[in-house]
Order: structure tokens, then C-alpha cells, then sequence
């Protein structure tokens, strides 16, 4: 089955509304997601989003064959989008990541001092998830 345009362009819509009202993005595989999940389940009343993706950021020295791949899953943890990402690809460069998320998805907390991009094992409390949020509604 082909995916109309009108389809191709509501996917690539719904894509960019996760990532932009994302309040925190957190760096970790399945593994961590998992972990996580178990550990903030119900102190944080987590909302599992099934559907992610997966997008080339770049290229390890501008050379076609070293793509980064970087697949994007999210979740609501009290209330809010977080996004969970991880270089799926076999080149990885994670100042490259970070630096792209950063660019693209420009979210701050601790009164804007801070970026909100994190690993799993710091993973965010409720007042930065808070801050987060305010400081975005703030940006869009």
C-alpha cells in the first residue's frame, strides 16, 4: 500500500509537533527506557506513546556512507512529552546529537541556564520537567 502525500505530510507534521513540544530530552537505548519506565511508573503517572522514529542527523565527516541515525520515542511523565533518544546507526557522534537537538529543539529549564537534554541515569524530577515546560510555552 503507498502512502498518499497528504499522508507523507500528516506523519512528517505529527513528528514535528512530538519533538517541539518535547519539555526534556533524555539519551537511552530500550534498555534504560525500560528501566526507567519500571522505576517512575507511578510516581510520575507515565504515559507510554508507542509510535517513534528514526532520522539521519548528519554524517561522520560529511561522507554519505556514515550516516547517524538517531531513533526518537517519547512518553508523558507528569503530564508532559519527554523525548527518549539513541543513535541506532553504526557510526554515532553524540556531541553531533546534542549539538542538533540543541539547534532544533532549543529547550531550556532552570530558569533558561540550563539545556534540557539529559542521559537516563539523570533523569529529570518534577520541578525541571516543570521549569521545562514553563520556559518552552514561554519560547513557542
Amino acid at each position: 500500500m503507498n502512502k498518499t502525500e497528504s499522508q507523507i505530510d500528516q506523519y512528517a507534521d505529527e513528528k514535528e509537533m512530538k519533538m517541539k513540544t518535547s519539555v526534556f530530552f533524555i539519551e537511552a537505548n530500550s534498555y534504560e527506557q525500560l528501566m526507567l519506565w519500571k522505576e517512575f511508573k507511578e510516581e510520575t503517572n507515565w504515559e507510554e506513546n508507542g509510535c517513534g522514529f528514526s532520522q539521519v542527523i548528519g554524517f561522520i565527516k560529511e561522507d554519505k556512507d556514515m550516516p547517524v541515525n538517531v531513533s526518537f520515542m517519547f512518553a508523558k511523565v507528569w503530564g508532559e512529552r519527554v523525548c527518549f533518544f539513541d543513535t541506532c546507526s553504526r557510526f554515532n557522534d553524540s556531541e553531533m546529537v546534542r549539538e542538533w537537538i540543541e539547534k532544533n529543539y532549543p529547550v531550556k529549564y532552570d530558569n533558561g541556564t540550563r539545556w534540557a537534554i539529559r542521559n537516563a541515569m539523570n533523569f529529570p524530577n518534577k520541578n525541571d520537567v516543570t521549569s521545562a515546560k514553563n520556559i518552552q510555552h514561554e519560547i513557542n
